[in-house]
């Protein structure tokens, strides 16, 4: 069977770590290691973990509070050593096959050098694990379309030890999300990405979530409002950074794609004019297409 080591960000996850762990080590056709990082828990997380190492393959350590984004990015800087990768957030519940449809669909991708991320769909859930209405996730495989938005949800990520080995090459200064840096990173690097439509895991949503999967209208006007009034730019930012750690290594074509949206405010008016017509710089779903022309003709991507 192959080898899957889980990666996983923990901080105060008392309530629902016992059980998510235990959905992980009930995956079949895959052999698991999981490595925990602790963001600085409070509550008895720490214990749980403690009590996982004594009795499963599990390890785990703690430091300041990085936020999951770097706290996932630590973790990954941590491991080596196994064929394939996945994340996990702390409260969720997984299908018992999740990991091993996931490998065998990295596994058409022949070449063990090639970077490689499988993603899927999910079954949106209350705390109780009732079941919610879908929120019609996507994940975008090209290159140029993740430019525009990634929507790779992390908690459904797996993906192979060549990936694993090109992110560690350093850390970006600016991050949107550690899923979305990845994917991003996949696919700038002549990398493929499998998107599953099947749901292979319950994503729990509740009042703690560090980035949950449902957002309603008005969290996302509030959203809106916050990102153009403080035009922080960060999706603008991860990309530069990812020109800088790897345009080297990309081809021209998509360093040209990249640079055009990375130094978009650097260009003036009519280069934005001209982002927002383009045919090239876009996704095969409207509502993103939408809100990346809005980010950039308010000047807030």
């Amino acid at each position: 069977m192959e080898s899957v080591t889980i990666l996983m960000s923990t901080y105060n996850g008392e309530k629902y770590l016992d059980q998510q762990l235990k959905s992980i080590y009930d995956q079949v056709g895959v052999n698991v290691t999981v490595i925990v990082r602790d963001d600085g828990s409070t509550d008895a997380t720490q214990t749980i973990l403690e009590q996982y190492h004594q009795t499963r393959d599990l390890r785990w350590y703690t430091g300041s509070n990085l936020g999951p984004a770097y706290s996932f990015l630590d973790l990954l800087s941590h491991s080596g050593g196994t064929a394939y990768y996945a994340f996990s957030d702390q409260d969720d519940v997984w299908n018992p096959n999740k990991l091993a449809i996931a490998v065998n669909k990295l596994k058409e991708c022949k070449d063990a050098q090639r970077p490689a991320l499988y993603a899927s769909n999910y079954q949106l859930v209350d705390q109780d694990l009732n079941p919610l209405a879908s929120n019609h996730h996507v994940t975008t495989t090209t290159f140029n379309a993740a430019i525009v938005s990634s929507c790779c949800t992390g908690c459904t990520m797996v993906f192979n030890e060549a990936l694993a080995k090109i992110v560690n090459q350093g850390s970006p200064k600016h991050l949107v999300m550690h899923d979305d840096w990845i994917h991003k990173v996949c696919l700038a690097m002549n990398g493929v990405v499998f998107y599953d439509p099947q749901m292979t895991l319950q994503y729990r949503q509740h009042g703690n979530n560090a980035d949950g999967g449902v957002h309603s209208i008005t969290s996302k006007v509030i959203s809106l409002f916050k990102r153009n009034m403080n035009h922080d730019c960060i999706r603008s930012k991860q990309l530069q950074d990812l020109y800088k750690m790897y345009s080297s290594s990309m081809t021209a074509k998509k360093r040209e794609q990249l640079i055009d949206v990375a130094d978009y405010l650097s260009f003036g008016i009519w280069h934005r004019v001209k982002l927002l017509r383009s045919k090239d710089i876009t996704t095969p779903y409207a509502r993103l297409n939408r809100g990346f022309r809005l980010a950039i003709l308010l000047k807030y991507f």
